[in-house]
């Protein structure tokens, strides 16, 4: 037992010289939040992944059985398609592994491809939020209609994709993208990828005629308020990269599927039992956008990689402050910041975006694929697939 002691207590002093390693060098990148750097290029350069330090890791998805059918998803998704004439249907389809699939922006004012729900009849438009219920929670779904009712109070300004063909064995996925949203989800077999993640709202005052949406993304705030307060001083210390915030922090929005982060922070490996509990609910809290099932399968990932999860803070916590905060691991990114308006001036706590990534390359369920490919292709071929990836 003196043994096991020694080693947790050594274990724990070595991940603290890391992270404190990370929090000094948190600020070399001009331009960009501490701790991180968004790859040039964004969508044009070859997918990578969010990564620690720029260095990918590998062989943390697999190919798997998860019990947890997505019939239903493909049965809505082919029920979409039927709804949608055979011109919108060609406007919105494309293949598993078209670029598309990574031009996205949750801006307000873009030029956007698929179709839009207000070109659809009630047909189309019921199928299309249908799809969005079979994958989502009720909670997830409740929370994108109240973040679409805030942006377009017909929720008509939101285009519709689907990538590859619907099927209960191939891979297949579709995206819903528009202001303050982006949903971008994968399905293989019975395993499903809802990253890249995009939320956001401001104003958050409901608008007339929409759904009552002021409490929207409010809890996940009030979540990270919570992890923080719950920490000791020294904790907070290492928690907090810096206590001003004067512009816009996230680094994996749009055009950031390569960003590199810092492990900077506080890592779950120094927080008490209670601690890591508030962590793993918080965590949770995004993680149940998606489905039951589905969820628990994310959120179980999540858990064994909770020793590496960092922690980190940028801004106050005193009331109407403006903050900025990420919960970063191997498979889960997550970042909730309050942004300038028209990204200018100082930030507004009533203005907030949210991203959700899956690092080290599994984002659009990117990993998923290049093994499902590597299994149906020749030797010469699954290797060129397998080019930059650990074998």
């Amino acid at each position: 037992m003196h043994l096991i002691g020694a080693f947790r207590a050594a274990r724990h002093a070595c991940l603290a010289l890391l992270a404190l390693a990370g929090a000094a060098g948190a600020g070399q990148h001009a331009g960009t939040a501490p701790g991180g750097t968004v790859a040039p290029g964004g969508a044009d350069e070859p997918f990578v992944g969010v990564t620690a330090n720029g260095a990918p890791v590998y062989g943390l998805y697999r190919l798997q059985e998860t019990g947890v059918s997505t019939a239903p998803l493909a049965q809505a998704a082919r029920a979409f398609l039927a709804a949608l004439t055979p011109a919108q249907r060609e406007r919105s389809t494309f293949r598993i592994d078209d670029p598309e699939w990574r031009q996205w922006t949750n801006h307000g004012h873009a030029t956007r491809r698929g179709i839009a729900l207000a070109e659809m009849d009630e047909r189309a438009r019921k199928a299309a939020l249908d799809l969005l219920a079979a994958s989502l929670s009720p909670a997830g779904f409740d929370r994108v209609r109240d973040i679409m009712s805030l942006a377009s109070p017909d929720e008509g300004r939101y285009w519709m994709t689907v990538r590859g063909e619907p099927s209960a064995t191939g891979p297949w996925g579709w995206r819903l993208e528009g202001h303050h949203l982006v949903i971008n989800c994968f399905v293989l077999g019975d395993q499903v990828v809802l990253t890249p993640l995009s939320l956001g709202a401001g104003p958050r005052a409901g608008r007339a005629g929409s759904r009552a949406a002021t409490d929207v993304l409010r809890q996940e705030e009030a979540g990270g308020l919570e992890m923080l307060r719950a920490l000791s001083d020294a904790q907070r210390s290492m928690a907090i990269l810096r206590e001003s915030k004067d512009g816009n922090d996230a680094v994996a929005e749009a055009s950031g599927d390569n960003a590199s982060l810092d492990n900077v922070g506080i890592p779950a490996a120094l927080m008490n039992e209670e601690q890591r509990a508030r962590l793993v609910d918080l965590i949770a809290l995004y993680v149940s956008n998606l489905r039951e099932g589905h969820a628990e399968t994310w959120l179980s990932q999540a858990k064994e990689h909770l020793d590496g999860t960092y922690f980190a803070w940028i801004g106050g916590d005193a009331p109407g402050s403006a903050y900025y905060y990420r919960i970063f691991s191997p498979v889960i990114l997550i970042e909730l910041d309050h942004r300038q308006p028209e990204d200018s001036g100082p930030p507004d706590p009533d203005h907030v975006h949210v991203v959700v990534r899956t690092p080290n390359g599994n984002d659009y369920g990117m990993e998923l694929l290049r093994q499902h490919r590597a299994r149906q292709s020749p030797p010469a071929d699954a290797g060129e697939l397998s080019e930059g990836r650990e074998p």
